[in-house]
């Protein structure tokens, strides 16, 4: 599944960048990290920009550059490769490319993701264009990722330009590591917290519809509605470089969400495998995540979870809403027992169910 709606944002003129020169720091950082990347190219047209993660020739990049199963791929001295589609993990947007004719050394490998960048960070975003110079919000937001309705961290990304359209740009930290790739965007307004959260709601679904909502990372926020911070419009505004400006704010899974696809895309199966308990839940009326799904044969099924039950605690943590129980999948381990607390009716049941994995292309 390609993303035809974010497909355009790779349409940037190199006027912008001339007129956005980075700083001795932050060419520091592109020097760190350009020796790793080559530009995908589709029709001679430059798409976006691939990573490599492994001396063998394989290659990451957002779904977004990506057209078809064979590309060509040219690095910043010249070199020409042939790229070959081996697979994708749904809810990052992430892709796996293998590079050919490979020679050992051709292109270093970037550094895999490790820890989390603090608020406050400098980061580059890498277009074919060139690196725009960006500014790590919060890691601590979540986003609902359609179809397959996971909830995944998210972190929120800053540039002070008014560039609504730079989805699919690979992100660095400034030790080179890859923190995410940018997967949907909005512009912040000037207006009332109401009003732009309407706004950007609308922005953020217009551009990628895969991603329903995003919420920060405290409070229980509304079913399918954006509810970015406040503090997202102001907080470290004057840590960017040029001086105050119209800013856009962009979402890219985060480092965590990283760490599981290097993991999975270099395992000898090419393959991220996600913790699966088959249930789908949305808010229970007086708190709880009430169960509206439980997928045929799968470990909540064999275990007796059914539909209606209300999911109170799974272990020792304890499930408020749906979102909650969404956002706790997503730390669980492949392969342990977890114990849930259900309400069903009149009776409260301690049920035992194994996580099972999933891929989901």
């Amino acid at each position: 599944m390609l993303l035809s709606a974010v497909s355009l944002v790779l349409a940037l003129s190199n006027s912008w960048f001339e007129d956005d020169q980075l700083n001795k720091r932050e060419e520091a950082m592109w020097t760190r990290v350009e020796p790793s990347l080559i530009t995908l190219i589709s029709g001679n047209q430059a798409r976006g920009m691939a990573a490599c993660i492994d001396d063998s020739g394989l290659f990451v990049a957002h779904q977004a550059s990506v057209s078809g199963r064979l590309m060509e791929a040219r690095t910043s001295k010249g070199k020409v490769f042939h790229m070959r589609f081996i697979t994708q993990d749904g809810p990052s947007h992430m892709v796996l490319l293998q590079a050919s004719p490979w020679l050992s050394g051709e292109v270093p490998e970037i550094p895999e993701p490790s820890a989390e960048p603090a608020a406050g960070s400098a980061l580059l975003a890498v277009l074919p264009d060139g690196p725009i110079r960006a500014e790590l919000v919060s890691s601590t937001r979540f986003g609902v990722v359609q179809p397959y309705r996971r909830a995944l961290p998210m972190s929120e990304i800053r540039f002070e330009r008014p560039l609504p359209l730079v989805g699919g740009a690979l992100i660095f930290s400034e030790s080179g590591q890859l923190v995410g790739a940018l997967s949907a965007t909005l512009n912040n307004r000037n207006s009332s917290n109401s009003q732009f959260a309407g706004d950007a709601a609308t922005a953020l679904n217009r551009l990628d519809p895969v991603i329903t909502y995003v919420k920060g990372g405290g409070g229980a926020g509304g079913r399918g509605a954006l509810s970015p911070s406040a503090q997202s419009q102001s907080q470290n505004r004057n840590q960017l470089n040029s001086g105050p400006g119209q800013l856009t704010t962009a979402y890219a899974p985060s480092t965590s969400v990283l760490k599981k696809v290097f993991e999975g895309f270099k395992s000898p199966s090419h393959q991220v495998y996600h913790a699966s308990l088959g249930v789908f839940c949305q808010d229970a009326i007086g708190g709880g995540a009430q169960v509206v799904t439980v997928v045929k044969g799968s470990t909540a099924e064999k275990a007796g979870i059914r539909v209606n039950d209300i999911i109170e605690h799974i272990g020792d943590t304890l499930i408020r809403t749906g979102m909650d129980y969404a956002r706790l999948i997503f730390d669980l381990k492949i392969g342990e027992t977890i114990t849930m607390r259900v309400h069903r009716g009149t009776e409260i049941l301690n049920i035992d169910v194994v996580v099972d994995r999933q891929i989901m292309q």
